[in-house]
Formats: structure tokens, C-alpha cells, sequence
């Protein structure tokens, strides 16, 4: 999920600077803070991020997010970009202080289960060819960002022997944690986590930041207030706050590149009708230049979707509320609609959401901003942010059986590259027109920012997507 990802990437561009001398906290100390909880708010990309600091693999990112050695030292590549050999540095070190070798990316790949010397998953081959050097020999059509995915921490070290749990940051003793990046985990709680500088780290002298605070602060003008009084360096604040440091060397505004979505929940009765979700689309105010139709938002499908006819109804309040009462008869038998919205900087959006509806159908609305674990499945209606537009693959998931059998064949037809244009029209008109049966989500906006205050005194932090 996006929600938390643009105020962790700080992180990533702190760790060879800080020269912090606020009173009552320690120099070196960085203090960030979040909206969002470590426990119940513990979504993929907090898990990414954390995981990044505690985790290194052959390759890395830096500050300005390129691709740089990591424990690898160097590589080569075949002409063809299939065998890379990679070459780790010498005296490299768990954060126990024992060594890293090869054989523990190979382990850490396979999670144990290679043979000999060497593991194949379908995609790729790793060779620990002895204990400084591995190969990787790319199986499948090699991804353009290979050297990216070495550097997530699905491909890092493992050390043999040591519990499956002590990689888990979320198990109560830290201490069993043993790490290969910058910092070590001190503390995982709800209200905070704490790293603290990895000694046994081999760029451990670059490092100048001892210690990373990440402090939970319940809502975003708690978070604000703490910044101006010089507790923390790094907050996310509210669009209206934005205007006060405009023009301001702390205020930071980033396009996140992120899409915020509207999505049915169709695991309950109001929402399994096809008619009444139409009627909520139609009584949604969205901007008019966004996509009309579902493929469109496929980078796959972008030479020919101005040629398919649109698919997402326009916003038409007078006719959704003659839909709606066909479908229900009376709004006042209808429950209270559960919409949840948990990213603070969602809150204008989903009001107008709740406005729309409430306003054009007659609805009742109740918008739920911090987690609860009972509306997991009752929920009617979700404002959520991705980091990419949905997939195909992602609708597919939404049918089962037969139907997504002759979805996936459309899909493959459409797509296939010697597929003449005017049949790839008719195929994906169809594939479309199938999609909008389900409607399973809308795209509420295609453009997100979000805005940051980091302290003047933090030279050299950036906020970055």
C-alpha cells in the first residue's frame, strides 16, 4: 500500500548524513514521524522499507535512488544479459559479526531448499561458485530491473542455521534478529521503532546517523505541532497546512505517483448488485479527463484505447437516484454504508465522496479513518491508494472458473503482438464491456501529492516517491 511509503522513503536518504543538535536529543538522532501505527498499520511497504535498512543484498540504492553495489562489490554481465557474476566484498559480516558468504545468498534465495552448490526457481539459476563469488544465469526473458529486485530484501543473505523467526522484526525479542545493512532493530512497538547504527556494517563509516526514531503521532496536526517545536525532522502534513510554509525551505511536495482508487466491497448484499454499484459511480462528481473506460488504464492497451467506446459512466446524480430507487424502492431501508479511509491525506477525498453520495441518492454514510479489524469484511465502500494502476491480472482475479477462463483468452488475443489492430479493438471492446459488468473499483484520481516538512537543520534529507 501507498499510504506509508513516501514518508519511510526519507529514510532511505538519511543514512550517510545528519548533524542534529535539537535540545534533549542526541546528535545523530533522526526522528520521523507517522501517522500510521507499527502494528495494526504494518502493510507491505513499511515491511519493504524497514526491511531495507535492516537488509542489504548484492546491490542497493542510493541517495538519489540509482542501482550501486551493495555487498557485491562489483559484477559482469554476458553480452546476451543472461550470466552475471557478481563478486562480493571482502570481510563482509552479519550483524553478529560472523561472515557472509556466498552460499548464504544461496540459501537465502532458495530459503534452503537448494542442492549441492546451486538452485534453479524457474526464473533464474544461483550458483555459489565459492565463497566470494556466485553466478546468476537469468532463465526466463531477463526484467529490466534485475539489479533492483537483487537489492529488495527477498534476495538477501540468510545466515544457515539460524531460526526462520529471526527474521521476522515483528517477533518480540529483537535480539534475535541478525541483520546485513546499515542499522539493526532495537525496538518494534506500536507507538515506535527504533534502529540503531550496525557496527559490523562494511560502510559502517559512511553511516552518520547513530540512531532512527520512527514515532507514531496519532493524526497529522499532533505530527505538526512536534515538528515546530522541534521534536521531530521529518512530518507529512495536511494540503491546508501546505499553504502556511509555501515558498518555505522545510516544505517538501512530491507527486507520489500513486492512484487513488474507490473500491466495492462485493461480499456484501448492497454491493453484489451491479445496478446499485452503476448508480454510486454515477452520482460520483470525477474529474472529466480521467480514463472513461477500464483498459485504458493499461499501459499495454495505450495505442488503441481512445478507439474504445467508454465504459465507466458519466456522472449523471438525476439518473443514479432513479436506478437506485428502482433497485431498493426507499433509501430509509438501507443501513448505514461503512467507507473506510484510512490515509489521513485521503480525508478531502472521501468527504466529497461521502457528500456525493449522501447528497445525490439519499445514502448514509459513515467514514471510518483509523483501522478496525470488525469492518475488514463489512465495509461497503474503500478509498485506497496504489502504487501502479491495476493490472489485468488483478481484474482477473475478481471471477473464478469458466468465465475467467474466456476473460484470460481475451486478454491473451488482445495483447498478442501480431494481433492486427482493428481485431485488437473489437477483442479489447469486449474484454472492457466484460470489466464494466463487474465493476469492481473506479479511479478516483490519477494524480497524488503529498507534503512534508524536514527540518533546515537536516541537511541532506530528501523526501522522494
Amino acid at each position: 500500500m501507498k499510504k506509508i511509503l513516501v514518508i519511510f522513503s526519507a529514510i532511505l536518504t538519511v543514512l550517510t548524513c545528519g548533524n542534529f543538535t535539537e535540545e534533549k536529543r542526541k546528535e545523530n538522532e533522526i526522528v520521523i514521524n507517522s501517522p500510521y501505527d507499527f502494528i495494526t498499520s504494518s502493510y507491505s511497504v513499511l515491511d519493504t522499507t524497514v526491511n531495507r535498512l535492516l537488509y542489504e543484498g548484492l546491490t542497493r540504492k542510493d541517495e538519489e535512488g540509482k542501482i550501486v553495489p551493495g555487498l557485491a562489490e562489483r559484477w559482469d554481465v554476458t553480452p546476451d544479459g543472461k550470466i552475471w557474476t557478481f563478486y562480493l566484498r571482502d570481510d563482509i559480516k552479519y550483524s553478529d559479526g560472523t561472515p557472509v558468504t556466498a552460499e548464504d545468498f544461496l540459501f537465502g534465495w532458495s530459503r534452503g531448499k537448494y542442492k549441492g552448490r546451486s538452485f534453479d526457481d524457474g526464473y533464474a539459476r544461483i550458483t555459489a561458485v565459492n565463497d566470494k563469488t556466485l553466478t546468476i544465469e537469468v532463465i526466463k526473458d531477463g526484467r529490466e530491473d534485475f539489479l533492483e529486485m537483487l537489492s529488495s530484501p527477498q534476495t538477501v543473505p540468510r545466515k544457515k542455521g539460524y531460526p526462520e523467526n529471526g527474521y521476522d522484526y515483528r517477533i518480540t525479542d529483537v535480539s534475535k534478529i541478525v541483520s546485513t545493512g546499515p542499522y539493526i532493530l532495537k525496538e518494534w512497538k506500536t507507538e515506535r521503532i527504533v534502529l540503531e547504527k550496525n557496527p559490523y556494517y562494511w560502510n559502517s563509516q559512511d553511516i552518520k546517523s547513530e540512531k532512527i526514531t520512527l514515532k507514531y503521532v496519532k493524526n497529522l496536526s499532533a505530527s505538526l505541532r512536534e515538528f515546530e517545536k522541534g521534536k521531530a525532522d521529518v512530518t507529512e502534513i495536511k494540503v491546508g497546512d501546505a499553504e502556511k510554509y509555501k515558498g518555505k525551505q522545510e516544505l517538501k511536495q512530491i507527486e507520489t505517483g500513486s492512484y487513488s482508487l474507490l473500491l466495492f466491497n462485493d461480499r456484501i448484499e448492497i454491493m453484489r448488485n451491479s445496478n446499485i454499484r452503476k448508480a454510486i459511480l454515477m452520482a460520483i462528481e470525477r474529474n472529466p479527463d480521467l480514463p472513461k473506460n477500464y483498459i485504458s488504464q493499461y499501459t499495454k492497451y495505450a495505442d488503441i484505447s481512445g478507439a474504445l467506446p467508454p465504459s465507466i459512466p458519466e456522472y449523471n446524480p438525476e439518473e443514479a437516484k432513479k436506478i437506485l430507487l428502482k433497485e431498493i424502492g426507499n433509501t430509509d431501508s438501507l443501513p448505514e454504508l461503512i467507507f473506510l479511509s484510512y490515509n489521513p491525506g485521503n480525508s478531502k477525498k472521501a468527504l466529497k465522496i461521502k457528500d456525493n453520495l449522501e447528497k445525490n441518492l439519499g445514502l448514509k454514510i459513515r467514514i471510518i479513518s483509523k483501522y478496525d479489524k470488525k469492518y475488514d469484511t463489512t465495509f461497503a465502500l474503500k478509498l485506497e491508494e496504489l502504487s501502479k494502476r491495476i493490472n489485468d491480472e488483478s481484474f482477473l482475479d475478481t471471477w473464478t472458473g469458466e468465465e475467467r477462463v474466456q476473460l484470460r483468452h481475451l486478454n491473451e488475443e488482445a495483447t498478442k503482438k501480431d494481433t492486427v489492430k482493428e481485431e485488437k479493438i473489437r477483442l479489447s471492446a469486449e474484454l472492457d464491456k466484460r470489466y464494466a459488468e463487474k465493476i469492481p473499483y473506479i479511479l478516483v484520481e490519477d494524480k497524488v501529492y503529498r507534503y512534508f516538512l524536514v527540518s533546515a537543520k537536516s541537511k541532506g534529507i530528501s523526501v522522494t516517491e
